[in-house]
């Protein structure tokens, strides 16, 4: 299960975003093919993937639509890269002093998550 936020690395560029679904609609196919977006995680430090799907389907039967979309799947089931999130978020972001480090919440202290606004 994956848990928000979803922390993209975007080399240079820190990726945010509150959902999953917000995530795949804002990354563009062309980018995610081009490797732009080299690693991925959900809050608790499981590894995702991000990947180009390609939907087909049939109109009437006579047309046919294809369209590409990104998916973001977990790649693990256990969180394993805690540590990895961890130094990537301290790259763009500095703690406030005496932020204790705890390895089941790597974002917490570094990411303040607030509710979406209907």
């Amino acid at each position: 299960m994956i848990k928000p936020p979803i922390i993209i690395d975007a080399q240079g560029s820190l990726l945010v975003f509150n959902s999953i679904t917000r995530a795949m609609r804002e990354l563009s196919p062309l980018e995610v093919r081009e490797g732009r977006f080299p690693v991925a995680y959900d809050a608790e430090g499981r590894l995702l993937r991000i990947e180009v799907r390609v939907r087909e389907r049939r109109i009437l039967g006579i047309w046919r639509e294809v369209r590409e979309e990104v998916q973001i799947i977990a790649y693990e089931h256990i969180p394993t890269h805690e540590m990895a999130l961890r130094e990537l978020l301290l790259r763009f972001i500095h703690p406030r002093e005496g932020v204790p480090l705890d390895h089941a919440h790597p974002a917490e202290g570094l990411l303040r998550t607030v509710p979406a606004r209907a």
